[in-house]
């Protein structure tokens, strides 16, 4: 019984890290460059060590590219391979 009860504390306690792991995501920060708001996407002249250079990313949360101009600055949270992010910020 003491078996199945660990077992399932290991299971339980894997899935759950898992979930939150997948909540991490990278910031980086660059500039607007285009903004296509038919797809939901932008490209971004990245400056963050990470995916630095220009950059399309697919935009997670559409909405937030409503309010961004060509030119402005803005954090990034990328979500997956420099191709999908969410908009954090816009300076």
């Amino acid at each position: 019984m003491k078996t199945i009860i660990m077992a399932i504390i290991i299971t339980l306690s894997l899935l759950l890290h898992s979930v939150y792991a997948l909540k991490e995501y990278t910031r980086i920060e660059g500039k607007v460059l285009f903004i296509d708001t038919k797809n939901s996407a932008i490209e971004v002249k990245v400056y963050s060590k990470v995916c630095s250079g220009l950059h399309t990313f697919d935009i997670e949360n559409s909405e937030a590219i409503k309010g961004l101009n060509v030119g402005d600055g803005i954090s990034l949270y990328v979500i997956s391979d420099c191709n999908k992010a969410k908009v954090g910020e816009q300076r």
